[in-house]
């Protein structure tokens, strides 16, 4: 069946087949032969690697790293490569070995060797970025498109998609998810056919993902990633480990989670606690507690967990204070290799506090960018004097810092289904 069949099925035993895959990666087998989870995502969607693009680049542009080079293409592989300190290390060497190296690494690290002063501009460890445009400007095919180059640039690196109960933006890469949903609470996949008047069904969670497993709480969670996958993460409406990561870091107060059957006349809280602040605990607790491994989370409509307007006191959750332990977890992200991508419709709806720590910005096409004099909060200026985004179609964006900007282009990966799937969690303790 070619993807556009399968786009066009809409029963449940063509929905099943569409998501059906094959999974003797040598990722999902634990072996040393065959091709990896990124290597079968690029084959199946017929797509370029990453490598090859950086060697097509101009030569010259490439190595310009001063800092009056305004259209830098090093600004997509800066913020893509996540680089370790001893690989940096070792690049400076006339002839680095690279042996050990899996194929796409390998490729991308002897583009970096090829030039010290662009290697020298490499960051160390995470990464960030802020990508905003309104809908249907392509948002949700670019992070599916980044999370595979991900996995094939830092085949030592986990993938973490934030999954939401309102839809499921990460089917295209279903083939290849490890799914983790919540120990003890009831899940199932809610399809609704386009066809108008035609009734929705129902799936088993197992027919849609590769891998479905159970969390009990957040540090079980943390112990289930694994490196080279590509793994969707649901919150647990029971807010099992949320007290307990507050408690025991740092960088926040005790927290409370509140279920709506804790709840009763006298207390304090005129609403549960709303379930996208599951989303603060993890981040807290990846940072925290996980260690140094290499760990990319992609994080859907951040307006909607980072507001302007968030205000403070437990009557509101301490939303205020959650965003501020966030801009904390962010800056120490990049120091423990954890990098966090985010994705809006509009950089005003995200909260200042977090904007002032980002170091990239991607401007979606259809919306106008930036240009020199404009105020963006967390930068002194933008580096682009003129228009860009704004005549751009979908495929083509804009990605920038505060010196330098390089348009880039990315490819659709297409959903197995053009029904509505989404993950339906019940026994839901927040509200959404």
């Amino acid at each position: 069946m070619s993807k556009t069949d399968q786009s066009l099925q809409t029963t449940p035993r063509e929905i099943v087949d569409a998501f059906e895959a094959e999974t003797r990666t040598r990722t999902f087998r634990d072996v040393s032969y065959g091709v990896y989870d990124a290597g079968s995502i690029r084959r199946d969607h017929g797509l370029r690697p990453f490598w090859k693009q950086l060697y097509e680049t101009d030569e010259a542009a490439r190595i310009d790293t001063s800092a009056d080079a305004v259209q830098y293409p090093g600004v997509v592989p800066d913020c893509l490569i996540h680089l370790r300190r001893d690989e940096r290390e070792l690049l400076k060497q006339d002839q680095p070995d690279l042996a050990g190296y899996p194929e796409t690494r390998r490729h991308v690290l002897r583009w970096l060797a090829a030039d010290d002063r662009a290697l020298s501009k490499m960051s160390i460890g995470g990464t960030d970025f802020l990508g905003t445009g309104q809908p249907g400007s392509g948002k949700s095919t670019l992070a599916c498109d980044l999370a595979r180059q991900v996995l094939g640039i830092n085949p030592e690196e986990a993938v973490v998609w934030r999954g939401t109960p309102s839809r499921a933006e990460w089917t295209p890469l279903a083939k290849w998810t490890k799914l983790l949903l919540p120990a003890g609470v009831e899940s199932t996949v809610a399809v609704q056919p386009p066809q108008h008047g035609a009734g929705g069904f129902e799936l088993d969670v197992t027919e849609v993902a590769r891998e479905v497993e159970r969390y009990e709480d957040v540090f079980d969670l943390l112990e289930r990633f694994e490196p080279g996958k590509f793994h969707v993460v649901y919150p647990d409406p029971e807010g099992k480990g949320v007290e307990d990561v507050f408690a025991q870091s740092a960088r926040t107060d005790s927290f409370e989670w509140v279920n709506t059957a804790s709840m009763d006349d006298s207390s304090e809280y005129d609403t549960p606690t709303p379930l996208s602040h599951w989303w603060f605990a993890f981040v807290v607790a990846i940072v925290d507690f996980m260690g140094p491994e290499f760990l990319t989370l992609f994080l859907d409509e951040i307006g909607d967990l980072l507001p302007q307007a968030a205000r403070s006191g437990p009557k509101n959750h301490n939303w205020y204070e959650k965003i501020e332990a966030f801009r904390d977890a962010l800056v120490d992200a990049r120091k423990n290799n954890k990098s966090i991508f985010k994705f809006g419709h509009n950089e005003a709806d995200v909260h200042s506090l977090v904007r002032r720590k980002l170091r990239w910005r991607i401007t979606m096409p259809g919306w106008p960018n930036p240009t020199e004099g404009d105020k963006v909060v967390g930068f002194q200026d933008a580096p682009m004097t003129e228009q860009h985004t704004k005549y751009f179609n979908v495929g083509k964006g804009l990605w920038w810092t505060a010196l330098h900007w390089s348009e880039f282009y990315w490819s659709d990966v297409p959903k197995p289904t053009v029904a509505k799937v989404a993950v339906e969690l019940s026994n839901r303790g927040g509200s959404a």
